[in-house]
């Protein structure tokens, strides 16, 4: 993570990343590298396990913090209906 960022448990097994001035493009690279690493590190009886993305750009998929939190999750699950990995919101 960069000075600016940082990272929540949201509950469970949900995390959230705020990336400041981030495109979609550059938070789906940080999702892929994300997984890449979850993955790798994933040995043992945790092989196979993955995770799901989802992504908000503000202003585009809201202005506020609630608002981009539900786009987000709206996308990530979108993300796991077709078994797991990253997605965008639907444009409105």
């Amino acid at each position: 993570l960069r000075r600016a960022d940082a990272a929540y448990r949201i509950g469970g097994d949900e995390f959230a990343l705020i990336l400041p001035e981030t495109s979609a493009e550059d938070a789906a690279g940080v999702a892929g590298r994300v997984s890449t690493a979850m993955t790798a590190a994933f040995t043992g009886n945790m092989a196979g396990l993955g995770a799901s993305f989802g992504v908000a750009v503000c202003p585009t998929d809201g202005t506020t913090p609630e608002a981009l939190f539900r786009a987000a999750d709206a996308a990530m699950y979108a993300a796991k209906r077709p078994g797991g990995g990253f997605a965008l919101p639907r444009a409105s």
